[in-house]
């Protein structure tokens, strides 16, 4: 028999399958599926066969998308070419956030792709959570995965109603790699990311971060009664590299984060930090009052010189291919 309403499902796998056969999915297997049986699965994944990404060292490594299909029948897929004509980067690329150490304009293409990839797959689960038990918004919870990492360890996604990994969070930063919970917090991390970047942009906040993944992550869940699992997972890279410190690393402060605009580290002003607030879900007094406080505060405002900036120790030349550790989430 089907499952009750409040026991139905979804687990959704988001993004560009890299090595996903060999590396990737006997992990989604042994920590996501195994642990979470009755659940239905949907993937959206890119229809390409090569991936060239400077950050992440590859340059024209094979992709096998089809791969994916080992995972579940219930697959979307789109080419480049479907990607660009729904998307259209000039408008996404004005918010470059330069003070990051992202590489133009590939850091952004790919978060726009993950953004892309998130949707769609949402979109075939409601689809066809309809079809078959006949009603919309047919999943009490749904857990949100990316189709490029190794996970380390057992995943429920019963545990918690609105869930992100424990680790690469900060101040001003969410993690936006992983979500579960139930559906309607998980559809505000799925569905509100493209729909909400206008509204995003016109906050101080996103005015002074620009269009940065984990700070517009930040600022977009900011309202939901977000819980914190130690849940660990490494990336995938196309070559087979897999990158062992995902799960240790939490951002710094960077001294650029103050200055306005989005223009390549030009900016005549420097003001005070903007925090939207967060509101956990065993704080939610603590965190109103801390608001309370901080919205008497003043923005102070410090002219600055005119001269472009550039993070230290690094020359003008090398500011475009920064590695440093400020993830990306590049497919």
């Amino acid at each position: 028999p089907p499952p009750a309403p409040a026991e139905r499902c979804a687990l959704l796998f988001f993004g560009l399958p890299k090595v996903f056969r060999k590396i990737v999915l006997p992990s989604i297997q042994e920590h996501i599926i195994a642990i979470n049986p009755s659940c239905d699965i949907y993937v959206h994944a890119y229809n390409v066969t090569s991936t060239t990404n400077s950050r992440n060292k590859e340059k024209d490594v094979p992709i096998y998308p089809m791969e994916v299909f080992d995972l579940t029948a219930e697959v979307a897929m789109d080419t480049d070419a479907e990607f660009y004509a729904a998307r259209d980067m000039k408008y996404y690329l004005q918010y470059f956030p330069y003070k990051y150490a992202w590489v133009y304009p590939t850091s952004l293409h790919s978060l726009i792709k993950q953004w892309h990839s998130i949707g769609r797959v949402w979109d075939l689960m409601e689809r066809r959570g309809r079809e078959r038990y006949g009603v919309g918004g047919a999943y009490a919870r749904v857990g949100l995965f990316r189709s490029d990492v190794i996970y380390g360890g057992d995943i429920d996604i019963a545990d918690g109603d609105a869930v992100i990994p424990a680790h690469s969070n900060g101040e001003i930063f969410a993690n936006d790699r992983m979500f579960y919970g139930l559906a309607h917090y998980a559809e505000v991390w799925a569905t509100g990311r493209l729909p909400q970047v206008g509204a995003y942009m016109k906050s101080d906040f996103g005015a002074q971060q620009c269009l940065h993944s984990e700070r517009f992550m930040y600022w977009l869940i900011r309202e939901l009664p977000i819980e914190y699992r130690d849940i660990c997972f490494h990336r995938v890279r196309a070559t087979g590299q897999v990158e062992k410190d995902d799960c240790d690393w939490e951002p710094e402060v960077e001294k650029n984060m103050y200055y306005e605009g989005c223009q390549k580290y030009k900016a005549p002003k420097r003001k005070e930090l903007v925090r939207p607030r967060i509101i956990y879900a065993d704080t939610r007094e603590e965190e109103m009052e801390s608001s309370d406080a901080e919205d008497s505060m003043e923005e102070e405002e410090v002219e600055s010189t005119d001269e472009e900036l550039v993070p230290e120790g690094q020359s003008e030349d090398e500011e475009d291919s920064s590695e440093d550790n400020e993830t990306g989430d590049d497919d």
